[in-house]
């Protein structure tokens, strides 16, 4: 990525999903925490796309606390020093509220990437140029990206 780390970046991925609509593909495991073909997980894949804006210390996991197995069994402890566990499944807007108390705490003016960590990326190189002009434009100008990516077609096994 053409990014650097940058010293107020915090990343965040948003994995407390329960996969109920997938899990007859992925053998009731959260979508988030499967691994096709033995591979990665979409997780570990998640945080391996942002690990060159911020270091395992200012990265955010908010998992649901039923997850605590697969998070154990996944390799993203060393990609992520801030694992926090949802007591109950309250919706995205909770887990980001969630996800952003260590970061406030830590660095009130830091620039967030927030993520879902259920998403594959088929081209990376597109991607990962995208987040760079998104993080690059709030470090200049302050505000928000919303980065958003057009599907090529449907996939229903995928959720969409």
């Amino acid at each position: 990525m053409a990014t650097a780390m940058l010293p107020q970046a915090w990343t965040v991925a948003l994995a407390a999903g329960s996969g109920r609509r997938l899990s007859s593909l992925t053998g009731g495991v959260p979508k988030q925490f499967w691994r096709p073909e033995g591979g990665l997980s979409l997780l570990e894949e998640t945080l391996a796309r942002m690990e060159s804006l911020a270091p395992p210390e200012r990265t955010v996991v908010v998992v649901d606390h039923t997850h605590r197995r697969h998070i154990e069994a996944d390799a993203t402890q060393p990609r992520a020093r801030h694992v926090l566990y949802q007591p109950e499944d309250r919706g995205t807007g909770a887990g980001v509220l969630l996800a952003l108390a260590p970061v406030l705490e830590a660095a009130p003016d830091a620039i967030v990437v927030m993520t879902p960590s259920d998403h594959g990326v088929a081209d990376k190189v597109c991607f990962e140029r995208g987040l760079s002009a998104a993080v690059y434009h709030v470090g200049r100008s302050g505000g928000a990206v919303l980065l958003g990516v057009g599907p090529s077609a449907a996939n229903e096994d995928y959720g969409w």
